[in-house]
Parts: structure tokens; sequence; C-alpha cells
């Protein structure tokens, strides 16, 4: 990653080399530790007199957070950029990235969707209401997927007969291979294959695969960017859940 970023000088970021190898060091994380983490570096740099610098750091390091993990869960980085970031080219691509991630804030109507499964039939996210879903967007292809798998399946054995669809969406461009590659891993749960329409990935603006989301009884997202079945925080989550 390159320091100049959004018009920030080398000074600037000179300046601020700690906070900056924070910076670099959150966005290894994932989730609710890259969120942690990036809230407390954002509150250290807020200590800084420079406000040029710090209006910088928090356009960079809140923008490339949102780009990754979208707007779940960001209030209290909604209110450090609110409060330092003045300059009005910022302000208003930031409105414009807020506004355009509040379709998928908790409590909003989940994006609907049909596809077809593995025998061909159709599924839209409006059967299955009356139960949570567990959604899962992915690729045969994608590395990290398949990492996922494994730990998907436990979690699927886990809460099997309970209140909660597991549903595995499937972005391959071939549903050949997806069907294959279904039926030799032997995969659980509800699969679908979206097929070559992408707009349901474009309206969850879904930059990276795998992406996770759950969905309340009522068809409502719960988080449109959950952790992911490795994480343990997931099995937390879903045990909370009133009901299940």
């Amino acid at each position: 990653m390159r320091k100049k970023k959004l018009g920030a000088s080398s000074s600037i970021w000179d300046s601020l080399e700690e906070p900056y190898l924070l910076f670099t060091i959150w966005m290894d994380k994932r989730g609710d530790d890259a969120c942690i983490l990036l809230m407390n570096v954002l509150k250290e740099v807020e200590k800084y007199r420079d406000k040029r610098l710090v209006e910088n750091f928090v356009v960079t390091s809140v923008m490339e957070y949102v780009r990754i993990y979208g707007m779940e869960n960001t209030d209290g980085m909604d209110r450090i950029f609110r409060k330092r970031v003045h300059r009005a080219d910022y302000v208003a691509e930031y409105q414009r990235v807020y506004d355009a991630n509040k379709v998928l804030f908790k409590g909003q109507p989940a994006v609907p969707f049909t596809f077809k499964d593995i025998t061909g039939k159709k599924v839209s996210l409006s059967d299955l209401k009356g139960k949570y879903v567990y959604i899962d967007v992915w690729a045969t292809w994608c590395g990290p997927c398949n990492a996922e798998i494994p730990h998907l399946k436990k979690l699927e054995e886990e809460f099997e007969g309970r209140n909660i669809y597991f549903v595995s969406i499937s972005c391959d461009d071939s549903r050949n291979a997806w069907e294959r590659f279904v039926q030799v891993k032997q995969l659980g749960g509800i699969q679908l294959h979206m097929g070559g329409d992408k707009s349901f990935m474009e309206a969850i603006r879904c930059k990276g695969i795998p992406r996770f989301m759950l969905i309340d009884q009522d068809g409502k997202f719960l988080n449109a960017n959950m952790p992911r079945p490795s994480d343990g925080k997931t099995l937390e989550i879903l045990n909370a859940l009133p009901g299940l």
C-alpha cells in the first residue's frame, strides 16, 4: 500500500508513522477485530494537533474500511469522520457511500433474490421467511471460500433441525462446474447458483468473497457482513438468536 492517498503529502504520513503502521495491521484483521482496532487507532489519531493530518488519516482509513467491510456497526467511525473531516469533496463522497450502504443496515429489508438450486428449482428469499437465514456468497474457484466449507458444514450440523436455513449462493460463471463441485464435495444446506446475473452482488455491495450475511425470520438484515464460519463469534451470534 502506498502512503500517498487522497492527496495526503508524504510529510503528513511521516509524522503519523505509528498510527499508519497500526492502520496496515487492521487491514489484516477481519470483521469485529478490524473494527475494534481501527477505532482504537482513530482515537489515538484524534489527539494530534495537525487538523489536516488527522483529516487525511481519518478519510483514508475509514473509507478503506468501508470499502472492505461496509458500514454495518460503524457508528463510532461515523461520528469521528463527521467531526474531523470538513473538506467538501471528502464529505460528499462519504455521504454518497453512506447513503448507498443504508439499505444494508440492521432492520432493513434484506435484498431479495430468486436463484435455481441444484435440481433447477427456483428458490426465493421470500420462500425462507419464518426462519433465520445465514447466507454464504462464494465460488468454487475461490480459495478462502473453499477454506470455509468445513467450518460451514460444522455449523450446519450444529444447527440441524433448528429454526435456521444455511444458504450458499454461487457466483460461478459455469453452472456445470458448480454442480460438479457441489456433488463431489457433498455440500449441504440450500445450494443456489446466480448464473450470469450479478445484480444481487451489486445490491449487497459485495466487493469480495466469501461474503456472509444473517437475515431474521421476517426477511430483514440482522448483519449484512457476518463473521465467517471459522470465526468463533459466528457460533456465539447464532446461539444467541431468540427462537432458534
